[in-house]
C-alpha cells in the first residue's frame, strides 16, 4: 500500500520551516507499525500549487493523509478535490484542526474519505491497517466511550468495535 503524508504551506513567507510536531508523531507511529510512506513537505520544499498538482499527476497513492489548522481549509479544500480528480480511486484521509473541527463541512464541500476527530497518531495506524486488509473501519461502540489522553486537556478519543 503505497502511503503519502502531506504538509502544506500555513506561512509561506516565514523565516523558519518545521515539520509540525503533531504530523512528526502521526508519522512515526505510521513508520513504528510498519508502514512505508512518502511526505510532501509543501512548506519545506517552497512548492506552488501547480509543483503539488504536477506531484500527483506523477506519482500514484493508496491512501493520502493530510491535516492543517482549520484557517487553511480553503487550500485543503482544493488539495482534496484536485487529488481526487488525479487519484479517484485514493483513500484521502484528513486530521487536525481542519478535520476535528468541521467534519460536516469537509464531507460536505470535499471528496475526502475518513475524517479523524482528535488526536492521530494512534488512529493512523489503525484506519492504515484496515486500509491494507481491506476491513471495514467499525462502527460507534455504542453508549459511546470516551478514551482520555493522559497529555493535558486533550480531546478524547472514543473506543470503536469492528464491524460493517
Amino acid at each position: 500500500m503505497k502511503v503519502l503524508f502531506v504538509n502544506p504551506s500555513l506561512r509561506p513567507d516565514a523565516p523558519h520551516r518545521y515539520l509540525p510536531v503533531g504530523l512528526g508523531y502521526v508519522v512515526t507511529c505510521a513508520k513504528e507499525a510498519g508502514f512505508d510512506f512518502d511526505i510532501l513537505d509543501v512548506d519545506i520544499g517552497e512548492h506552488s500549487d501547480q509543483q503539488v498538482d504536477e506531484y500527483l499527476v506523477k506519482n500514484k497513492y493508496d491512501v493520502i493523509a493530510l491535516g492543517a489548522i482549520v484557517t487553511h481549509y480553503k487550500w485543503i479544500k482544493w488539495f482534496i478535490n484536485m487529488a481526487k480528480e488525479h487519484q479517484p480511486h485514493c483513500k484521502i484521509i484528513v486530521g487536525n484542526s481542519v478535520g476535528s473541527s468541521i467534519p460536516e463541512v469537509i464531507f460536505s464541500s470535499t471528496k475526502a474519505d475518513i475524517v479523524v476527530l482528535g488526536e492521530g497518531d494512534v488512529t493512523i495506524v489503525k484506519v492504515l491497517e484496515a486500509l491494507d486488509r481491506g476491513s471495514p473501519l467499525g462502527k460507534m461502540k455504542m453508549p459511546r466511550v470516551a478514551v482520555a489522553h493522559t497529555n493535558c486537556d486533550l480531546q478524547s478519543s472514543y473506543e470503536g468495535e469492528q464491524g460493517g
